[in-house]
């Protein structure tokens, strides 16, 4: 297992959404620096610390 998979797999764990429920085009990375999760969409160049989904559901 690659250490970006599971870090990925860590960062959803204690969150009431997992991995599979974000978007096609978004990801969870991890920034040791700041010791905090953040999400990526690289088709439209967005990085946010927010879950993609609370952002969504905040819209409607």
């Amino acid at each position: 297992m690659d250490s970006e998979a599971s870090i990925d797999s860590e960062a959803t764990m204690g969150s009431n959404y997992t991995e599979r429920t974000l978007p096609d085009e978004w990801e969870v990375r991890y920034d040791p620096v700041l010791s905090e999760y953040y999400y990526v969409n690289m088709k439209e160049n967005i990085i946010q610390f927010d879950s993609p989904l609370e952002v969504m559901k905040r819209q409607e």
